[in-house]
Formats: structure tokens, C-alpha cells, sequence
């Protein structure tokens, strides 16, 4: 009976490191994107983030965790976002926005964004 125990115990810590490992690589693996007529959406470590163009300078991020609902009212921003001309790029550790005057790359391990002048 023992053996049979251990047997059972052995099987049972095996499919739990394969179910452990199988979790892991699915919250590591890479992001994606969706890109909206105003810049894109993503998800990246239980957090949504939105990326909006108000022109090809000025450009807003939103973010919140997933799956809350959240309207961004302002009483000091007046200006709506609008549709401009971008380039979108993934690779294994960023997503890449390309615009006319700025750049902006988002980590897809860490969620940290990045912007750059052109």
C-alpha cells in the first residue's frame, strides 16, 4: 500500500510542476497589440493600457488593471484625440509606435513606456 502512496504522490507532484510550468509560460509570453483608429490597446501584467494621439506631438496614455471600466474626464484637457498617421512594430520585448514626431515603446515584460523625440 505504501508504494502505491508514493507512486500516487509522485504522479500528483509531476502533473502540478507541469501545470505550474504551463501557467508560467502563458502570464511570460508575449503581448499583443489591437490597434484603434486613435493609437492602440494592450494588456500587459493585469493592465490595460491605451495609447491616444491627440496630433503627432501630443499623445495620451491611459492605464488602468484589467477589466475596470474607466472613462478619462478632464476639465483641463479640451482637445479630443485624433486619428494619425502610425506605425505599429512588435518585437519579443517591446511594442514600437512610430509617429511623425514622436516615438513611444512600450516594455512588454515590465509595462514601463518610453517615449522618444524623432
Amino acid at each position: 500500500m505504501s508504494a502505491f502512496k508514493t507512486n500516487k504522490t509522485i504522479k500528483m507532484k509531476k502533473i502540478c510542476l507541469v501545470l505550474a510550468f504551463l501557467i508560467t509560460c502563458l502570464f511570460t509570453s508575449a503581448q499583443g497589440y489591437q490597434k484603434t483608429d486613435l493609437g492602440l490597446k494592450t494588456t500587459i501584467n493585469a493592465f490595460d493600457i491605451e495609447v491616444q494621439f491627440f496630433n503627432n506631438d501630443i499623445v495620451r496614455i491611459l492605464k488602468s488593471p484589467t477589466g475596470s471600466v474607466f472613462h478619462k474626464k478632464s476639465f483641463s484637457v479640451i482637445k479630443t484625440p485624433e486619428k494619425v498617421d502610425i506605425q505599429i512594430k512588435q518585437t519579443d520585448k517591446t511594442i514600437d509606435v512610430v509617429g511623425k514626431t514622436v516615438n513611444i515603446s512600450i516594455d512588454l515584460k515590465s509595462g514601463q513606456i518610453s517615449f522618444f523625440d524623432k
